[in-house]
This record gives C-alpha cells, structure tokens and sequence, in this order.
C-alpha cells in the first residue's frame, strides 16, 4: 500500500471513531511534520499504518490531496456531477487559490516542492488547511461505517472527477519523481519547534477563535493562553492574541478581548480588535523594542483607530454604539512593558509571593467605590475590589473599543525587573477568583499549566458564602458564567 493512502486511511478511519476530531485534523497534521510522526495522535487501530512514516510523507499526501482538488475543481468547472453541489465552486473548493499555488510550485522545475513546503511553514499551514477544509468538512463524520461516510463518498466524487483530467496523471508523476529524488530521501524526521509556530494568531486570522468552545495555545516556553466558552454561554465572544515580532523574538505582543452586543456583534468586535492589533504589531518597526514610550504612544493611537474601525465595521447607526468589546494588552520591550485597557478585562504583575493589579477597570460600581475612597483619602483594597463582582451592576462597563470617539486610553508602562509573571484576564475569570485565589494558583501551578488551571477554576468552580442567618452556602456567582480566557507571560 502506497504511503499516501496509509495516511488517507489512519486519518479517515481516526475521524470515523473521533468526529469530533475533524475541526483539528489540520492540526494533528501539522504537529507530526514539525514533532516528528507521533501514531498517538491516531486511533488505536491505525497506529501501524503510519509508525514508519516521515514527515515527507505527510507533506507528500497534502500534495496528493491537493492535486485531487485541483484538477477536480478543473473538471467541475466544465461539467456537473450528480451528488455535488452544482454551482457555487468557491464552497465546494474553499481556499482554491491556496491550492492553485501548490500547482505552480509543483510545476516549477527549478524547485521542489516537498522540500519547499517542509521549509516554508507559513504557507504550508494554509495549504493543509485549504485541503482539511475540503476533504475533511464539519459534519461529513458521524460515526458510521467508513464505507457509507459522507466523506468517502465526496471524496471518490472528486476522485472521478480527477481522473478524466489529462494534467492530474502529469502532476502526479511530478510529485512521485520530487519524493524519490535523493534531497528527499535524506530527509528524516527533522525536530522543528512546534512550540514556536503561532497557531493562535493564525486562528485570530482565519476568524476560527471565536467558533471554538476550548482554545489552547503555547508560543516557546514563556507564554501561555487559555480560553472556554463555559457552562451558561451558547457563543464564543472572547478573542486571545500571544505573538512575538517577526524580527525579533524578545519584543512579544499580549492581548484579550471581550466582545459585547450580543451573539454575532461581540464575536465579530473581539476578533475584529486582535486582528487589526495583530497586524499593526506584525509591521511595527523592529527598533521601536528599544522605546517604550513611543510603543506605549502609538499603541493608544492603534487602539482609537481600531475601535473608530470597529464602530463603522459594526453598521452602527448614527451615535448608536451596537457592539464594542473590552480589552487589555500588554507589549514587552527591551527593559519596560508598555500596558493598555479598556472596559474591565485586567493585568495583573506577579513578582514572588506579591501579586498587583495593574490595570482599573472601568465600570460603574468601579468608578462609584474609587471616588468614595478619594473622598476620605483612602485607596481601594484587593478584598473591596473583589466585593465589586457581587454587585448587580458588576458588569456595566462605561467604555470600550468600538465606541465612535474612544479619546481617552488607559495606558501603564511597568519595568521589567518589577515582575516575574504578567496575567491578563477577561472577567470570565476574575469574577470568579478573588485575588487570593489567583495569587494561590499562581504559586502551586507549574507555567505551563497556569491558563489552564486559572480557566479551568472560573467555569467548574461557584462563588459561594454562607450568609448570617442561613443554615447553608449561597452560591453568589455561577461557575463558567461567561466566557473565560487567560494569559500568562513568565520573564523568567
């Protein structure tokens, strides 16, 4: 059996037990060509058919698949078949011009493209979402026998449909002639850091975040995000960003938003936010590491023009705010961290057994305890701001990114010396953990557990109290009442 349909066969029969893997079958993939082959990733039943696999191997079937789309794509264009849908080929062939340019590599005699795409990771992860997207949709696994899946079905569609294709016996020969060559036969399963490939902005990117109940992400060793839709929430609204520079991977960008205005509004405002963020930081000028101020300037800039952005992306109508979502980020320069809110998502900076709040959120009940304490000269303690979330009016912010006009940016600029660890929350979690709660989590949890863990309390864990007078605990706060997301930087 030729290696390609091994893995045809592991992943489709992996999918046929596990559906519910199909949404991240792009990214098994990608871990067993960056990892090495891993057939833990693979139903108990397959693993032997891929234990000798290469990642070669694994980029070679991509390539098979996507030859398979394309010329079938070719032939469909010209006829129709029965079962397929007849006329829209921009959803049958999502991404086709992702595909397209694998063709033109493939055909180009001067490169190969196995080898090309092994050392070219940003393209070759759209290339293998252009495939799954195709060959591996939403709902085409239920569980049945795999003869009778919907997907075998599609599949030896475009099958047919390729084969009355003249190019495909071509390209074909190409890619077979590419894998024997002697570069690729010396290729083994090279070690390429997983942990440095940025799959959660690539998410941001592609809009997947926001239709994810759970999202884990890891960028090297030092910066962790978690985020869960949980228990009471139907939508997915919070948006996550870790990122380092491209030309620099000591000056690193953080962010979480919290989209508002209901089920479609807030998770268009939150990804609208970090996308927009993300390619700002992504052209920033790498020199700009070595001045904080200035970040910390066109950072409050960026985040004004976002949210004018966001305001008209919105169709809101007149002064009319329709959605917007809150935000807090923090970018790590050469010696200081530049830190922006806005709404009452917070950063927190752990250093040892201290944990501080660096941020204030910007909310009614907020607002109303800090003139109180201004008034008899006194500032608001850890134990009052944790009394906030009880109020009823807790979560009535009074600004966010999408208002029409955001003049004003809350703005920190904090040493690094001064912190070992900087957190940023939405208040899917800090309305359920008090300060000594996270301070606690803090200290017992190993780095790259800490998101995890923080997310994992805010939706399995109610506040409760026993009240004066009451024979029981109340519960005050409903675990998983929101969306919840966490990020944490450890500086060392």
């Amino acid at each position: 059996m030729e290696k390609e349909i091994e893995l045809d066969y592991a992943i489709s029969e992996t999918l046929n037990v596990h559906p519910e893997f199909a949404s991240y079958i792009s990214n098994i993939i990608y871990k067993n060509i960056y990892n090495g082959t891993n057939p833990v990733n693979f139903t108990t039943s397959v693993r032997d058919y891929i234990s000798t696999a290469r990642q070669v191997d694994f980029i070679n079937y991509i390539l098979e698949e996507a030859i398979t789309i394309y010329t079938s794509a070719e032939e469909l264009s010209g006829f129709d078949l029965e079962d397929i849908e007849k006329k829209n080929l921009s959803k049958l062939f999502p991404k086709l011009p992702v595909i397209v340019r694998a063709i033109d590599v493939l055909k180009d005699k001067e490169s190969n493209t196995i080898l090309y795409y092994l050392f070219n990771r940003v393209e070759l992860f759209e290339l293998i979402d252009a495939v799954c997207k195709t060959t591996f949709k939403k709902g085409f696994y239920t569980g049945t026998n795999i003869e009778n899946d919907t997907r075998s079905k599609f599949r030896s569609q475009l099958e047919r449909a390729s084969g009355h294709n003249k190019e495909a016996g071509t390209l074909r020969r190409f890619l077979r002639k590419e894998l024997n060559s002697r570069a690729v036969k010396g290729v083994k399963n090279l070690y390429i850091n997983y942990e440095g490939i940025n799959i959660c902005r690539r998410e941001i990117l592609l809009g997947r975040q926001i239709k994810q109940k759970h999202s884990e992400y890891a960028l090297g060793k030092c910066l962790y995000a978690t985020q869960d839709i949980g228990k009471r929430r139907s939508n997915q609204e919070d948006s996550v960003l870790i990122m380092e520079h491209p030309t620099n991977p000591n000056f690193k960008i953080m962010a979480v938003a919290d989209g508002m205005g209901g089920h479609e509004k807030g998770e268009v405002a939150s990804s609208y936010v970090l996308e927009k963020l993300s390619a700002w930081f992504e052209n920033l000028d790498y020199y700009y590491y070595e001045r904080p101020q200035e970040v910390q300037m066109m950072l409050c800039q960026v985040l004004q023009t976002i949210s004018k952005g966001l305001y008209n992306q919105l169709g809101s109508d007149r002064d009319l705010l329709v959605g917007g979502a809150t935000f807090t980020g923090a970018i790590v320069t050469e010696d200081q961290t530049v830190i922006a809110t806005v709404g009452d998502s917070r950063a927190y900076a752990r250093s040892g057994e201290d944990l501080k709040l660096i941020t204030k959120d910007e909310s009614a009940v907020w607002e109303e305890m800090a003139k109180r304490k201004a008034a008899i000269g006194s500032f608001m303690t850890d134990d009052e701001i944790d009394s906030l979330r009880f109020d009823e009016r807790s979560n009535y912010i009074t600004r966010c990114i999408g208002e029409k006009n955001l003049e004003y940016i809350q703005s920190y600029v904090i040493d690094n010396e001064s912190y070992d660890e900087l957190l940023l929350f939405t208040d899917g979690v800090t309305d359920l953990l008090s300060h000594n709660d996270i301070k606690f989590i803090c200290a017992t949890t190993a780095p790259e557990d800490l998101t995890n863990t923080l997310v994992a309390h805010a939706i399995n864990h109610s506040v409760t109290e026993k009240l004066r007078g009451a024979s029981e605990e109340v519960e005050l706060i409903k675990a998983g009442k929101d969306n919840a997301t966490a990020v944490a930087y450890f500086r060392r």
